[in-house]
């Protein structure tokens, strides 16, 4: 699930920047032309809720996004914690651009993981709802039509 091990990065981003950063990668996983989808996934946060619809326009397809439960409101800043990618500028948190304060922690993904799994061992995939299309499955695993393999 995670082969590429990259170290956390931490700072301040606006509601604006997660809706316009979640627009964007919603792009990459489901563009309608395949050469134009980056990535092959969706980024998942903790304690941040989406319902989209997949076939919208391009920067339009959010439905709703929930923070801790709460709307999202465009103008508060909000926390975030994600990985920096080899070559990223300082400013860049997961593809996410312009962030306040980034910093660098001293940890990995990997280790993370790893510390996560030691304490809540054996772990089952659940489908937790974070992400909800408005107009597919909820077991839905890739943006290929036709594919038969199903969230299990």
């Amino acid at each position: 699930m995670l082969p590429v091990d990259s170290v956390l990065k931490s700072g301040m981003v606006t509601g604006q920047q997660i809706h316009d950063w979640l627009e964007r990668e919603l792009e990459n996983a489901f563009a309608k032309d395949a050469t134009q989808r980056f990535g092959g996934w969706l980024v998942r946060v903790k304690g941040l809720e989406l319902t989209f619809t997949i076939g919208r326009p391009v920067g339009e397809r959010i439905r709703e996004i929930r923070i801790q439960g709460q709307p999202l409101d465009a103008r508060k800043r909000y926390r975030m914690l994600g990985c920096e990618r080899d070559g990223d500028p300082d400013t860049v948190v997961c593809r996410l651009r312009n962030v306040a304060n980034a910093r660098r922690l001293d940890v990995t993904v990997h280790d993370v993981l790893a510390d996560y799994l030691s304490t809540h061992s054996p772990v089952a995939p659940v489908l937790e709802g974070r992400a909800r299309a408005t107009d597919a499955p909820p077991t839905l695993l890739s943006q290929v039509e036709g594919t038969s393999y199903r969230f299990r």
